[in-house]
């Protein structure tokens, strides 16, 4: 240590305030300061620095030495060079001394005052000796230096801190406003980095939202994918119009920090009761989830003359879909499964429901039309079969009930099987019921229910004992069996009911389908 005490109330002396200054330095790193008995010379102490692209080892040593003044003071200049030799630059003797321009090709170390008449060089000005004027070793504060250029009159201008060896952005020089296209952002830096670098951090204000997987461009480096959550594309709206995007480069990607919080989330919902058109919302991006849901219509119920009852139609399928947004076109068109008409009084089967569907993308199946018997033998229809996965659900033309659509449709039974896929027809019961499928139309009894699809109608028996319609939680109730008429089934996709009896009478008509879509933006 050089340095000594001061006692309390004492004010220090400049030497010693010097000698603090040299032991916070740590007595390396270039430390220049006075000879032990000062002379005009200066120890410099032991170090490490570049002299331009050179690393100088310097073991330390001793200045040339600072002749005194023939007239007037002179600055002058201690240096270092590439080859680590210690040398005195000059300056000019003046009434008012300036400090002389900084070599471009050396270090310097120090600016040191020389008066006329000086026999020593001291760290401090005590009058009339030498003096340490400035100690200027630029790494006390400043960076790597990476050519000699960069060095000019003791200042590293921010020009010349531009290198692709040591850049480091900071502050605003990380930040800019994106000019590019929708999903291109592209921003320019200054100063200017001349490539990207693995844990580079990036800030700009996107001028447009995203719609889907999108790419940073800084100052023409090259468009680099921007991912969240480590290695996931961006999805739609991650970036919003006007918010203040920070991602870091990872070495191959742009890895986005500030996801966008799940706030609200934007839908577009399309309900389809006719034939229409579906168009792709403008703000869908590629890997926007679609959510197409369909009901296929209801079968129609059939209808009797007196004394023979008739059965209930099949309720419709239900089908969900869930697609890219890139799957489907800009439009697509839509059909809605049109209703099953009911049979007519004096013994006429009801007919099926119609298919509907998205385009080619997807369907959903009708129920099959309820079945007659013929007037005054006391008989009863078979029940219409429900909608299947695959196909529209089979209609009875008589008094046998039939099945569920195919492939995976409920059998016609007493009652009717039931099915995942569209219920079975009842023969002398209720109908089959149904989870995604449209339930089985009734004979003498109830329609089969189902969860999504339509429930099947109800038929009616002779003497006149009518059934109740099937019913759906998603999807339409089927219709009632009537002494009469039989009663029409909802929407969508019920079946309709039967009708005859005591009397004659005709079906009930099936209900119309039905198609949402749903887009989550």
């Amino acid at each position: 240590m050089r340095s000594s005490a001061v006692s309390a109330g004492n004010n220090g002396l400049a030497s010693q305030y010097n000698a603090l200054r040299q032991d916070a330095f740590g007595g390396a790193f270039l430390l220049p300061h006075e000879q032990a008995s000062p002379n005009l010379t200066l120890l410099v102490e032991a170090g490490v620095c570049y002299v331009g692209a050179t690393r100088v080892i310097f073991a330390g040593g001793n200045s040339p030495s600072f002749t005194a003044p023939a007239a007037n003071p002179r600055i002058d200049l201690l240096t270092i060079d590439s080859a680590g030799t210690l040398a005195r630059t000059a300056g000019t003797e003046a009434a008012s001394p300036s400090v002389p321009a900084y070599p471009s090709d050396k270090l310097v170390i120090a600016e040191v005052y020389n008066r006329v008449g000086q026999t020593t060089v001291r760290d401090s000005d005590l009058g009339s000796n030498g003096y340490i004027k400035q100690d200027v070793r630029p790494f006390l504060g400043g960076a790597y230096i990476a050519n000699t250029a960069q060095i000019a009159d003791g200042i590293i201008t921010d020009a010349k801190l531009v290198s692709t060896d040591f850049v480091k952005q900071s502050g605003s020089q990380i930040y800019a406003a994106d000019a590019g296209a929708s999903d291109s952002y592209a921003i320019t830096l200054s100063p200017v980095p001349g490539s990207y670098t693995t844990g580079m951090v990036i800030q700009f204000k996107a001028n447009t939202a995203n719609t889907g997987v999108a790419t940073l461009n800084v100052n023409t480096l090259g468009a680099k994918t921007i991912k969240k959550q480590k290695d996931q594309d961006l999805g739609n709206n991650d970036i919003k119009a006007g918010s203040i995007v920070e991602v870091v480069y990872d070495g191959t990607n742009f890895q986005m920090l500030n996801p966008t919080a799940v706030a609200t989330t934007a839908i577009d919902y399309q309900v389809f009761t006719a034939n229409g058109t579906w168009t792709k919302p403008a703000s869908a991006g590629a890997n926007s989830r679609v959510i197409i849901e369909l009901w296929g219509g209801g079968g129609g119920g059939g209808g009797c003359a007196s004394n023979a009852g008739g059965s209930g139609g099949g309720g419709g399928a239900y089908k969900r879909v869930e697609v890219l947004a890139s799957f489907l076109g800009a439009t697509e068109s839509v059909t809605v499964g049109a209703l099953g008409a009911k049979g007519a009084s004096g013994g006429n089967s009801g007919t099926a429901g119609g298919t509907s569907s998205v385009g080619t993308k997807a369907y959903a199946y009708g129920g099959g039309g309820g079945g007659f018997a013929s007037g005054g033998s006391g008989g009863r229809g078979g029940g219409g079969g429900g909608g299947g996965s695959s196909a529209v659900g089979a209609t009875s033309t008589g008094t046998s009930s039939v099945a569920g659509g195919a492939p995976f449709g409920g059998a016609a039974g007493s009652p009717g099987a039931d099915s995942l896929f569209g219920g079975g027809g009842g023969s002398s019961y209720i109908g089959g019921g149904s989870f995604y499928g449209g339930g089985g139309g009734g004979s003498n009894s109830g329609g089969g229910i189902s969860e999504f699809g339509g429930g099947g109608g109800a038929g009616v028996s002779a003497p006149g004992t009518p059934g109740t319609g099937g019913v759906s939680r998603y999807g339409g109730n089927g219709g009632n069996g009537v002494n009469g008429n039989g009663g029409n089934g909802t929407a969508p996709g019920g079946g309709g009911g039967g009708g005859g009896g005591v009397g004659a009478g005709a079906g009930g008509d099936g209900a119309r389908g039905e198609v949402r879509v749903t887009t989550i933006l």
